[in-house]
């Protein structure tokens, strides 16, 4: 069985292999980017005597020296999580941050990486609040469980409805 390619099929042929050609020869001759290299991030809280009350001294080390935006995040009594960005340069960052409301304070950093390293959270430290303050209020969970259940009755009446309209059509 012989095959005859015409000069239109020919074209085509052609035009595919230089399409091939063109996508794949720079994935074949350019060298594979280098991953970015992992940072480990410490972080450590203290109170120096210098400071006022629920005032703390944070201290974030990374193991590179990392420059650029990087974000502390925070929660309140396992509640909310807040953040604030701010600057780290050479890999080294200290800051003063109130805990001005009562509570369990939980703060930790993220870097988001960059193109020299991989992103990175640090390890996570507990601060006690300011009693003296109110507590921040939260929304709650409680409208989600209500609605929750609103839709757990409409779909059990429904399926009741159902089953009793097919049990009565069945005479």
């Amino acid at each position: 069985m012989k095959v005859k390619i015409g000069p239109r099929m020919l074209a085509i042929l052609w035009c595919c292999i230089a399409m091939l050609s063109l996508t794949l020869l720079p994935l074949l001759t350019s060298p594979a980017a280098a991953a970015p290299q992992s940072v480990t991030l410490t972080l450590t809280s203290s109170t120096p005597s210098n400071l006022t009350a629920y005032n703390y001294l944070l201290e974030l080390t990374a193991s590179a020296p990392i420059n650029g935006s990087i974000t502390l995040y925070w929660s309140i009594n396992g509640y909310g999580s807040y953040y604030n960005v701010t600057q780290i340069t050479n890999g080294h960052l200290i800051r003063v941050f109130g805990a001005q409301s009562s509570g369990n304070w939980t703060l930790w950093y993220v870097w988001p990486g960059d193109d020299q390293y991989a992103q990175s959270q640090s390890n996570y430290v507990w601060l006690d609040g300011n009693p003296g303050n109110s507590s921040p209020s939260y929304g709650s969970n409680t409208t989600l469980y209500v609605a929750s259940a609103v839709v757990a009755v409409i779909v059990i009446i429904a399926l009741v409805y159902l089953f009793m309209r097919s049990r009565g059509t069945k005479k």
